[in-house]
């Protein structure tokens, strides 16, 4: 039954069809388990960490792997958890030192580290209580993590709004739980987050206007202390906006958003004040699998388009700060069946990488990666 719903749900968010040139990007199996799903993506220490959730066993655990700069897999597939609930909504994040691991287990969240060695240096550690769909950032110059979440400070099984916190690397909070939506608004509406390098921007959707009708876009900004910041602003108007991606593109957030007005970029001031909201340029593939990077002068995307021969493939994109396209989109997957959940892109150097789930639903369905020099450098 899960099945059925989740390719109704595909189904529903068919991306349109897109021009794509395609490029020679080496595809790396990164697991051979047909049952994994949703990976995400980091860099440092010379290595990619792929981390993804995976039922293999029967029951959905999470799992990591290491692919080295030239795009070579190495080692084993490294099981993280194992206990009889499910461990879902995989984020891992380069601290630094390792690597940051993220999920969420029934309506609890939890953290664990894994070292470039492949060591688990930080075990299972439960962090919040009642939450769901976490999301994370490094910030570098305060050295801390900001969390996001949807849920609640208690162990209610419907959680209520966006969350935030700090922590440091051992997973201590260095600062209160604090809600940032003044309106529950209701329903599981995936927060994101990055940092400016001092506070933290957070967005999510919820339904607060229209009576609960009209699901829209909203921004909140919290300081280096863990305090929001004056009010969450709601940035669209169309009656149907829903949360892409988010990034820090040096100057202000800028947000991919998908509904009633197309594939567009929001670009909101840290105080709230919307800057822009206008489709992107380029006729972008309309789905909510996408993913955004900001690479120096320009934003990089990665998303899902069907291939003239009706399957969906990977597809990587370059964009100016305003939403204006940088050439063309790019093929990077080379299955022949359905490619979807592409993580964000991650720069390494002068070069950019993709995770996803290759080939849906078929027997060889499989974790992939790819990488290749960013032509814009």
């Amino acid at each position: 039954m899960k099945k059925i719903i989740i390719l109704m749900f595909l189904i529903m968010f068919t991306p349109f069809s897109v021009q794509a040139k395609q490029y020679n990007w080496e595809n790396v199996v990164v697991t051979e388990a047909n049952t994994a799903f949703v990976p995400d993506l980091a860099f440092g220490g010379g290595k990619f960490g792929v981390l993804y959730h995976d039922s293999r066993n029967g029951n959905t655990e999470i799992y990591f792997n290491f692919i080295k700069k030239n795009g070579e897999k190495i080692g084993n597939d490294i099981r993280i958890t194992n206990d009889p609930s499910d461990s879902m909504d995989p984020n891992v994040v380069w601290n630094g030192t390792d690597f940051g691991i993220f999920w969420r287990d029934s309506w609890k969240l939890y953290y664990a580290r894994i070292s470039t060695g492949g060591n688990i240096i930080l075990d299972k550690t439960l962090i919040i209580e009642g939450g769901v769909h976490p999301s994370v950032v490094w910030n570098q110059k305060a050295e801390e993590y900001g969390l996001a979440w949807w849920g609640d400070e208690d162990t209610d099984p419907t959680p209520g709004g966006a969350r935030f916190v700090r922590l440091d690397r051992e997973g201590n909070k260095l600062s209160q739980l604090i809600p940032l939506n003044s309106v529950n608004g209701g329903g599981y509406y995936r927060p994101r987050i990055d940092t400016d390098g001092y506070g933290y921007g957070v967005s999510w959707s919820d339904m607060r206007t229209c009576s609960g009708a009209c699901r829209e876009v909203v921004f909140a900004y919290v300081n280096e202390n863990g305090e929001k910041v004056g009010t969450d602003e709601v940035l669209t108007s169309t009656g149907a906006e829903h949360l892409n991606a988010m990034v820090w593109n040096g100057n202000e957030f800028a947000i991919i958003t998908y509904g009633n007005a197309g594939i567009s970029l929001t670009r909101v001031h840290k105080d709230g004040t919307l800057l822009q909201f206008s489709p992107l340029t380029g006729n972008p593939p309309f789905n909510n699998n996408m993913g955004l990077a900001w690479d120096k002068d320009h934003y990089i995307l990665s998303t899902i388009g069907v291939s003239i021969t009706g399957d969906n493939d990977i597809l990587v994109a370059n964009y100016g700060r305003i939403g204006n396209i940088i050439g063309e989109y790019i093929t990077i997957s080379t299955s022949n069946l359905q490619d979807y959940y592409p993580s964000k892109p991650v720069i390494a150097g002068g070069d950019i990488a993709v995770s996803w789930v290759a080939n849906l639903y078929e027997s060889n369905q499989n974790i992939s990666f790819a990488k290749a020099h960013n032509s814009q450098q």
